[in-house]
């Protein structure tokens, strides 16, 4: 389930997701304000989910520089450390508005992809970083905030456009000129065994090529009894940066 998060945000990112269309080939053909380019060497990931941590596996994978924000305090020195999931630059999110102004003096406003995976609050904080010569004020249709795709609905400007991927959540505010808003579609894992079959298919080939690796083990509750009280400490914040398991036997 997280590997479906992350892949499908990762190809959103990259611009080789499919859909039905008119076209026999059924790929979708976008503007170059939609399209990865070669100038576009980075991508932004917050937080240090399960998620997060396939992410930037995938995206390093797929030869992307990774801009990662985190609580350093906590995961600072784990992932800085870590083998797979080292990124480029480690930006503590203790102080939001310090995160951009480092993440800018470090991209020259370059940067046009972010994935969150934490919540509207990072998702906001995260679309500040994010081509800030691109962004302008907040638009609406009258009825409220525009809605996320995916996909996004092609526009004719020929503006590089920033796009914001919110994998548990966006911006309360609708998207500012020069952005879009994303969602990813993970219901598709479960309802289309096409989608589904192909990503854990991949998920498994990587795996076992050693290209990428599994989150790690933060600790083990014993016994099916126990399975609330672990997921009470999921939700407490007490495991972060990988995976509880709870053995049966």
């Amino acid at each position: 389930m997280m590997f479906d998060r992350s892949a499908s945000a990762v190809f959103w990112a990259m611009n080789v997701q499919r859909r039905a269309t008119g076209s026999r080939s059924g790929v979708v053909s976008r503007t170059p304000s939609y399209r990865y380019l070669p100038s576009d060497s980075h991508i932004l990931v917050t937080g240090s989910s399960t998620s997060a941590n396939l992410t930037i596996q995938l995206a390093k994978l797929a030869g992307l520089k990774t801009i990662a924000i985190v609580d350093k305090a906590r995961h600072g020195l784990r992932l800085a450390n870590h083998k797979d999931i080292r990124t480029d630059l480690l930006v503590d999110s203790h102080d939001p508005k310090r995160a951009v102004d480092i993440i800018r003096a470090n991209v020259n406003g370059k940067l046009r992809f972010g994935i969150d995976t934490r919540g509207r609050d990072s998702a906001t904080s995260l679309l500040q970083a994010l081509s800030p010569g691109n962004l302008g004020s907040s638009a609406t249709d009258g009825r409220g905030s525009l809605p996320p795709s995916p996909p996004a609905s092609p526009h004719d400007s020929t503006q590089l456009s920033a796009h914001l991927i919110g994998l548990t959540g966006l911006p309360k505010q609708s998207p500012p000129e020069g952005a879009l808003f994303h969602t990813v579609p993970i219901k598709l894992f479960h309802e289309v065994p096409a989608v589904g079959s192909a990503l854990v298919q991949w998920l498994e080939r990587l795996l076992e090529k050693g290209l990428v690796s599994p989150p790690e083990i933060i600790d083990v509750e014993q016994g099916l009894g126990n399975v609330n009280k672990g997921l009470d400490r999921m939700r407490k914040g007490e495991i972060r940066g990988g995976k509880l398991v709870v053995k049966l036997e």
